[in-house]
């Protein structure tokens, strides 16, 4: 019973610490994505418009994305990595699509 207790105790100390700790946002249009190495590096929106990589393996995705999209990042900083844990489509770019600018 102790046992349970304890383990109890742990997974909800860990929950509060992520609750304290939301995961920061981001949102840019996609430079590029090495399917392979599941990196994502996108050009924030917002000045200096720096271009970042986010580790995208174990993310959530609505939709794949591709070069050009604007998409907005939910991440986290491990270490001196930004692991995405959601990538959210804001819109999607013609060549995604298939289709001509505007249209």
């Amino acid at each position: 019973m102790t046992r349970i207790a304890a383990l109890c105790a742990i997974a909800a100390a860990g929950m509060l610490l992520t609750a304290c700790h939301p995961p920061e946002v981001v949102q840019g249009t996609v430079v590029r994505v090495d399917e392979a190495g599941q990196v994502l590096v996108l050009r924030d929106e917002l000045p200096p418009n720096d271009e970042r990589e986010y580790a995208i393996a174990d993310a959530a995705l609505n939709a794949p994305p591709a070069a050009g999209d604007v998409v907005r990042i939910a991440y986290r900083e491990v270490g001196d990595r930004r692991v995405a844990t959601r990538v959210m489509g804001v819109s999607r770019s013609a060549a995604a699509h298939g289709t001509a600018a505007g249209h």
